[in-house]
């Protein structure tokens, strides 16, 4: 069926016009015309226009229900801004263009008296991919425009040292994994990347971590969106962390939350109002690199005495083989469980540690939560406890600080891996993707 954009539209109304006047004594050819341009009109309502022409109102609501995931129309004029009549006609135009459609449920607001008719966009309609670059692999998901993972790879990788081989490898594995799900490229709406490394987030270079020290310097977002002809986006993998609770989990998008993460090493993220804050230079939220002892132990930053030094598993692990030599991290979870008292008391130590930056976090960002992430769940109460009873001890006033649980939204999506959902999430909360034209 052809397409037709809303200049070519226009056009035909002109011509129709101008062919109006000049038969203007013919009565009979002044009818027909006047019942060919109705029937025009009709028929040129039902064919697909152009997608690649959004106006404002209907970008606006495409990115509103990328965000809520479903949700009515009187919900997205109170969020939108614009008036009802603006979003039933956007929403119908999207409707046509089989962008949108109706689940079938009905949605309730507290505020917004009845409920109404859940609208969602099409799941075949467009397509996020994520990527998750780290040390030795890199995995890939893509996602469909009702937020179903319908396809996840991982792929251990030996990097070559020429970026221009890098970037050929990254392609062949995003072409690669494009062909298996049956998907083109013009379907992607974006590509989200994860990445443990700093950000520009005015540039897009990534910076130098000894996570992944060969993609320091390389503008990823510039060159990917260059071969792809998509929009790519890169950020910190700890804010593709924090994002992916924004979301795919229930935390509320009108705050501000401080996201800590321990891993091998300890980063974090800061989200104001749903939205990353990356700070100047892209390294907001990192953390681990905030002083704990000026008089402490060399950093790998060079710095002395950063928390990273005393709360990460690498720092937690070192503690508990001066006790029992030559154990990993499973064996010691599982003393910790069963009640040994060494495990439990450096257990509690980290947590006060943790209780310590929590009250930095308080006293200087002053958020409405601090959510601990990583792989701080496995640590159970004991931990919590005592990070809360020492920053009720420096701060009385500070927010509360609560451990982030993913089991619900990752059994959800059928992948157990928070960071490549933040990946999919830099693209589903970027404002706008599309084109827009003043409307």
């Amino acid at each position: 069926m052809p397409c037709f954009t809303k200049f070519d539209i226009l056009s035909l109304n002109l011509v129709l016009i101008r062919t109006k006047w000049i038969v203007y004594e013919c009565k009979a050819f002044r009818q027909f015309i006047f019942m060919f341009h109705l029937v025009l009109i009709k028929v040129l309502r039902r064919i697909r226009v152009s997608t690649m022409v959004l106006s404002r109102s209907e970008s606006r609501i495409l990115y509103l229900l990328r965000q809520e995931q479903q949700t009515s129309i009187a919900e997205l004029s109170r969020l939108s801004g614009l008036g009802k009549a603006t979003v039933a006609r956007a929403i119908q135009t999207l409707k046509d263009q089989h962008r949108i459609e109706e689940t079938g449920d009905e949605i309730r607001h507290a505020s917004l008296g009845r409920a109404g008719r859940a609208l969602r966009i099409t799941p075949d309609s467009e397509c996020y991919l994520g990527l998750e670059i780290g040390p030795g692999l890199v995995r890939i998901a893509i996602a469909d425009g009702a937020r179903n993972v319908c396809s996840y790879h991982t792929h251990a990788i030996n990097l070559p040292t020429d970026a221009d081989e890098r970037i050929a490898l990254l392609m062949s594995i995003i072409n690669d994994t494009l062909k298996k799900a049956g998907k083109t490229i013009d379907k992607i709406l974006g590509v989200g990347i994860a990445i443990p490394a700093p950000v520009d987030p005015y540039t897009g270079e990534i910076s130098h971590s000894v996570m992944v020290p060969e993609w320091r310097g390389v503008r990823l977002r510039e060159v990917l969106s260059a071969k792809l002809g998509r929009p790519v986006l890169v950020d910190n993998d700890a804010n593709c962390q924090a994002l992916a609770h924004i979301v795919w989990g229930n935390l509320p998008t009108d705050q501000t939350i401080a996201y800590v993460k321990l891993d091998e090493g300890l980063g974090g993220a800061v989200i104001q109002n749903g939205q990353l804050w990356h700070g100047l230079s892209g390294r907001a939220g990192d953390f681990g690199h905030v002083t704990y002892d000026p008089h402490g132990e060399f950093c790998r930053c060079g710095n002395r005495g950063c928390f990273e030094k005393y709360l990460s598993i690498n720092a937690f692990l070192e503690q508990v083989r001066s006790i029992y030599p030559e154990i990993d991290l499973q064996q010691t979870l599982e003393k910790l469980r069963s009640g040994d008292r060494a495990t439990e008391r450096i257990t509690e130590e980290l947590g006060f540690i943790v209780g310590d930056l929590a009250a930095i976090l308080s006293r200087s960002i002053d958020p409405n939560l601090i959510l601990l992430g990583g792989r701080f769940q496995e640590f159970g109460d004991d931990l919590l406890e005592a990070a809360r009873k020492r920053l009720h001890e420096r701060n009385p006033h500070a927010a509360k600080i609560d451990v982030a649980r993913t089991d619900e939204f990752l059994q959800n999506t059928g992948i157990n891996n928070d960071t490549i959902l933040g990946a999919i999430g830099l693209v589903t909360t970027a404002n706008p993707i599309e084109e827009a034209v003043g409307r």
